[in-house]
């Protein structure tokens, strides 16, 4: 049995998100460290322990009307963390090669398999007999509904 091809994205988008989630952001002697720039009003709260209102409110007295599950670009977030004395620390280096392994062991799982129908493909020249074959296969004569008998859309040979 093999996984579907959305469900093997899904899971390697799963582990990724996993590695970049807010469970790698930390707070630790007056820095904040940060596994991408991006993160929300309501995570930042969360990590520096301070109240979403106190946070909302700071842009709030610049002229900057944010809500808690708004995105704070990178200019904001230097903004506010040096408005109360915290460095940021961006540690963005991701390794693949451990997502990578962590994916393709979940693959390995049987008990994630998802049968599915297999795919065939049938490449070759043009006039080398790829129609002719699955009229053959299917019992049909699609070849002779195309003009000069070349089959332009394979949408119309699966039908």
């Amino acid at each position: 049995m093999k996984k579907n091809h959305n469900e093997n994205n899904d899971l390697f988008l799963k582990i990724i998100r996993q590695k970049i989630s807010v469970k790698n952001n930390y707070f630790k002697n007056n820095r904040l460290h940060l596994s991408t720039e991006n993160i929300t009003v309501t995570e930042l709260g969360e990590i520096l322990k301070k109240p979403i209102s106190k946070i909302i409110a700071f842009f709030w007295n610049k002229g900057q009307v944010i809500s808690k599950n708004q995105t704070l670009s990178f200019d904001l977030l230097k903004d506010y963390c040096q408005s109360i004395s915290i460095e940021i620390k961006i540690n963005n280096e991701i390794n693949f090669g451990e997502i990578i392994s962590e994916y393709l062991q979940k693959l390995d799982d049987n008990s994630q398999l998802v049968e599915r129908p297999p795919i065939v493909s049938i490449m070759g020249h043009i006039d080398h007999g790829k129609t002719t074959l699955l009229d053959t296969i299917r019992q049909t004569n699609f070849q002779a509904k195309e003009v000069g008998g070349i089959t332009q859309r394979t949408r119309k040979l699966l039908s």
